[in-house]
C-alpha cells in the first residue's frame, strides 16, 4: 500500500511540474476569425443577455440542490428560500 502510494505522489508531482512548464497547455493562435476562445459566451459578457443565463442557471442549481436534500435543502427551508 506505502508503495502505490509512493507512486500516486510522483504521479501528482510530475503532473504538477508538467503543468508548472507549460507542458499540458496547448497555444492557441487567435486569428481575426476567431477572436475569442468561446465565440458563443465571450460576447455576451457584461451584457443583459448574460445576467439571464446566469440567472436561469443559478435556479436550476438551487432546484437540484434542494431536490437532493441535505443541508443545502435544510438551509432554503429555514430561511424559506424557494428556488422555483
Amino acid at each position: 500500500m506505502a508503495r502505490r502510494n509512493a507512486r500516486s505522489k510522483d504521479k501528482e508531482q510530475e503532473m504538477a511540474n508538467n503543468a508548472y512548464k507549460g507542458l499540458l497547455y496547448k497555444e492557441v493562435d487567435m486569428n481575426q476569425d476567431r477572436p475569442y476562445w468561446n465565440m458563443e459566451m465571450e460576447p455576451l459578457y457584461g451584457t443583459p443577455a448574460m445576467a439571464k443565463i446566469q440567472l436561469q442557471r443559478l435556479k436550476e442549481q438551487l432546484i437540484r440542490l434542494k431536490a437532493k436534500g441535505g443541508y443545502y435543502a435544510r438551509m432554503m427551508e429555514r430561511n424559506r428560500l424557494d428556488p422555483e
